[in-house]
């Protein structure tokens, strides 16, 4: 069974449950005179929708300093791939395709972590060089 359906059911069985209790508490409380519980029920509302505000505020805050910390990241990647493009120019076609399977190691091993397959991938672009 796939995630999404069981979603599905979760939130259908959460609305049958709240509908349920809605009206549970619908027949076993009794009804309370608006006009005179008026500023009560004011203040509590105004309480919970301030609360709600600042949390709302600290969510966006947190998402907006986790993008700026990942904006950043991906400057910095882009930086230096252009710099090993820019440095790059000088060498011999030999030399340009070892430095970008290097560099493509340096991800791998960065990124996925397989630091043993990032070594074959040196030695795999050290030999095609060498060959080629």
């Amino acid at each position: 069974m796939s995630i999404i359906p069981s979603i599905y059911l979760w939130g259908l069985g959460s609305a049958l449950f709240a509908l349920a209790g809605m009206l549970v508490a619908h027949r076993l409380v009794k009804p309370i005179d608006l006009a005179q519980h008026q500023p009560s029920l004011d203040a509590t509302l105004n309480i919970v929708g301030t609360l709600v505000s600042i949390l709302l505020g600290l969510l966006v805050a947190a998402s907006l300093t986790s993008y700026q910390s990942l904006q950043s990241t991906v400057d910095s990647e882009a930086t230096s791939v252009s710099e090993i493009c820019r440095l790059s120019f000088g060498l011999s076609p030999e030399e340009k395709k070892l430095t970008w399977c290097r560099y493509f190691a340096w991800f791998l091993d960065l990124f996925c972590g397989y630091c043993t397959r990032s070594k074959s991938w040196i030695n795999l672009c050290a030999e095609s060089s060498i060959q080629g």
